[in-house]
């Protein structure tokens, strides 16, 4: 991961050689994501965009969004959310989410204990049916939550 918008104490985690030398100003981030925003020709795109975006900075990702909310909001959410859940398995890039199924009956508790993240603040439970009006999408709903 790359620090979020600003440089967080390289020195003392023993990772400066990773790190360019100079330092962005998160003003110069913000101006350069939007650049990289602005590239992109469709909005699947800028979807995919932004999901690597909040991958590698969370904190960029967010001060993104809200800065750039309605150029954001149709590609976060209706109508872009839609084609990438459809499309989700062809553009699956690294897990995030938990999937349950009906072979995990008797077994929830170890398949929870299973899954890699350890801050986890909201969980969203679905059959994955009628999303969006979309039919029923099955696994490729994830895309809506993350």
């Amino acid at each position: 991961r790359t620090p979020p918008l600003a440089r967080r104490a390289p020195a003392a985690s023993g990772i400066s050689a990773l790190l360019p030398g100079g330092l962005d100003t998160p003003k110069a981030q913000l101006s350069r994501a939007r650049r990289q925003f602005d590239g992109m020709s469709t909005n699947l795109q800028k979807y995919l965009f932004l999901r690597e975006l909040e991958k590698e900075s969370v904190d960029l990702y967010y001060a993104f969004v809200s800065t750039n909310l309605l150029d954001c909001l149709p590609v976060i959410y209706t109508p872009t959310v839609g084609e990438a859940c459809e499309k989700y398995s062809e553009l699956y890039r690294t897990p995030k989410g938990a999937f349950i199924t009906h072979n995990d009956k008797g077994r929830i508790r170890e398949v929870l204990d299973g899954v890699p993240m350890d801050d986890v603040h909201i969980i969203v439970v679905t059959d994955g049916g009628r999303i969006l009006g979309l039919g029923d999408l099955g696994a490729n709903g994830m895309g809506i939550p993350i």
